[in-house]
């Protein structure tokens, strides 16, 4: 087949090869009676002759026919035409093989895994309930579109329950790498194969690499029913390395169900999704209660100096003495010292500080020639040379009490953070550094160049911008464009 080559009598005229394999090639083709975008599935030439391969490619449409799920891909058409080419009309699905994502990437997060097991469990246990065992789940049969959302496909040897198997007696299928040990056994089959092979695929997602590899198919069948399976990294969160151990239990009725491996892994997601809300917002808290902690040290250092400078009834006059602390009122460097005036009049006097704080008021001072001691009582001079009287004292005035400033009720100003550089990180590399650094990420995805797949190749607000913790910061993933 080559593009511009048509099928069904014309109606659908393929454009694009999309993709191949060991039965057959998908084609991106249009349909001219419906006008719309469809995936034709060819058999190869070489097997049409097989009875037996021909009568499996119409088993598989008859299968997906009775699928009614958005994860997975519709089938509207199956034919076979007079020059011997057997075909298989889908829905096209705009995506790309998780295979070659994991081949790009290595590995991806947990978080993402579990979305991809949400998705996929969900479209097996749809499979399962209408009684289709899959029976070949692996990463090239899984297409993840630019939104995230995922699709199952090619279900060309699936079986469906209660129908005759369509492979020899005592035949193995299936790939090796993602096949359940009943499968490697020829042993009988139920729908929890296709739980093993999902488990065997997030333990690739999570680590790179899967469980049981070897230098035969052979080899590899036989690890995955004598071997105990390698444990995953103790980085990984307890509750999806559980999950994927639980998948991955040798006797089938040890495994959940598709619909339990889904309700696992969403309660799985929430705990993760929550814990990391919880490590963005602890840091603006953390650094709240730093500033807190200072501001309380300052004030608590502004009322100590209060107390040493206008001593501890407020007055700025030892009470014992009655004496001056010699400390003016202005707290700030560079006021000139107070001025001093006679208090009593004689041989000595009492310097008295004048206060300069606003709304206090200055002693006046005595009227000249006139003395402040009583009629016939004369002011004696103690050994240290101040006079003092021997009879009623002189009145005095004492400087009103100065209140020390009230500490500072408002809150300190935000504090201000650089927006991480992320450009042409990874989805997973790009949000760790953006919520590490207590920012929020939002994701969008467009195609571009097909130049930096899967890559960040913009963000708003822009790198080492000032920002709010918090902030939502917007970043943009290439996605990559249908495979050739």
């Amino acid at each position: 087949m080559e593009p511009g080559s048509t099928l069904g009598n014309g109606r659908y005229v393929l454009t694009e090869l999309v993709g191949a394999g060991g039965v057959g090639e998908v084609w991106r083709a249009t349909d001219t009676v419906l006008e719309r975008t469809v995936a034709v599935k060819v058999l190869k030439s070489t097997l049409v002759e097989e009875f037996g391969a021909v009568r499996r490619f119409a088993a598989e449409a008859r299968v997906m026919a009775r699928l009614d799920h958005r994860g997975i891909a519709a089938v509207y058409d199956f034919g076979h035409d007079a020059d011997d080419v057997a075909y298989l009309v889908m829905r096209f699905v705009d995506g790309e093989p998780l295979r070659r994502i994991m081949d790009r990437l290595g590995s991806i997060s947990p978080e993402r895994t579990l979305t991809l097991l949400i998705q996929a469990a969900d479209a097996l246990d749809a499979a399962h309930e209408a009684g289709v065992i899959h029976r070949d789940v692996k990463p090239g049969n899984l297409l993840v579109r630019a939104d995230g959302s995922v699709v199952l496909t090619d279900f060309g040897i699936a079986r469906a329950a209660g129908g005759a198997d369509l492979t020899g007696a005592g035949m193995v299928v299936g790939t090796a790498r993602y096949i359940a040990p009943e499968q490697a056994s020829a042993s009988e089959i139920t729908s929890a194969v296709d739980l093993y092979a999902l488990g065997v695929t997030a333990y690739e997602c999570l680590t790179g690499h899967v469980p049981f590899d070897g230098d035969s198919p052979i080899d590899i069948a036989r690890q995955h029913v004598e071997s105990p399976v390698p444990p995953l990294p103790v980085e990984l969160p307890a509750t999806v390395r559980g999950l994927v151990n639980q998948m991955l239990a040798k006797r089938p009725p040890m495994r959940p169900t598709a619909a339990e491996v889904a309700s696992a892994a969403r309660a799985a997601l929430a705990s993760l999704q929550t814990q990391r809300t919880e490590a963005v917002l602890a840091g603006p808290v953390r650094r709240r209660r730093a500033l807190a902690l200072v501001a309380t040290g300052l004030v608590a250092g502004l009322i100590a100096v209060s107390l040493i400078a206008f001593g501890p009834n407020g007055s700025g006059v030892d009470p014992a003495s009655g004496l001056s602390v010699g400390v003016n009122s202005g707290l700030g460097g560079g006021a000139s010292p107070a001025p001093t005036h006679p208090a009593v009049t004689g041989t000595s006097t009492i310097p008295v500080v004048a206060p300069t704080t606003p709304g206090t008021q200055m002693m006046p001072p005595a009227p000249t020639g006139r003395s402040q001691t009583s009629p016939g009582r004369q002011p004696t001079r103690t050994p240290g040379g101040v006079g003092t009287t021997t009879g009623n004292p002189a009145p005095t005035t004492t400087p009103p009490t100065t209140t020390p400033p009230p500490p500072p009720t408002s809150e300190p100003p935000p504090t201000l953070y650089p927006v991480p550089d992320v450009f042409h990180a990874d989805e997973y590399q790009a949000v760790r550094d953006l919520e590490t650094a207590g920012f929020m990420a939002s994701i969008q995805r467009e195609f571009r160049d097909g130049l930096n797949c899967d890559l960040v190749v913009d963000q708003s607000p822009a790198a080492g911008s000032m920002q709010l913790p918090q902030t939502v910061v917007t970043i943009t993933i290439e996605s990559c464009p249908p495979p050739p």
